[in-house]
């Protein structure tokens, strides 16, 4: 059996009704979600919204099971499809990031893998091989690092990727 990943495309904001439907009949379903905070009457609501909305990944093996039926579930508009009425495959490598940054099915940013205080190495860029310390986390892409750069302490933004632990 060769179990793939695809991406089904969902009805608008049908995602999560999507994915219950798509587990019903016995498909493995992925629905990455992101926690947002939102302003609503002048009170800070938390929620989980879809990472990427109006998309759900689904895995089966193309070759053995019948996939056909994704196409007319519930919430889902259509199986991402490429040459041939085939399905597109999601690449392995992609997936594999994707659930390394879930806990479940929760997004956590590579940013949030940082804490303020912490001693990191910049392994990328103009900077590399250097270590600095974390200031600040500066949305769900970008580290606030301090830099020892000629006897003074440098302010920098960089992305999470280019960082590694010291």
């Amino acid at each position: 059996m060769s179990l793939e990943w695809f991406v089904a495309q969902t009805r608008a904001g049908g995602e999560r009704l999507a994915k219950l439907n798509l587990l019903r009949q016995q498909f493995d379903a992925f629905l990455p979600q992101i926690r947002k905070e939102t302003r609503r009457r002048g009170r800070t609501v938390k929620s989980l919204q879809p990472l990427f909305p109006g998309y759900i990944f689904v895995r089966f093996d193309h070759l053995a099971e019948n996939w056909r039926p994704i196409h007319s579930t519930l919430g889902v508009r259509r199986l991402i499809m490429k040459e041939l009425g085939r399905p597109a495959s999601v690449p392995p490598s992609f997936m594999d990031r994707l659930q390394k940054h879930c806990s479940g099915e929760i997004y956590s940013s590579p940013a949030s893998l940082f804490t303020p205080g912490q001693t990191v190495l910049i392994e990328d860029g103009p900077f590399e091989s250097q270590f600095a310390e974390v200031e600040s986390l500066s949305g769900a892409n970008r580290v606030q690092v301090l830099l020892h750069l000629l006897g003074q302490k440098v302010s920098l933004t960089v992305e999470p990727g280019q960082l590694r632990a010291a």
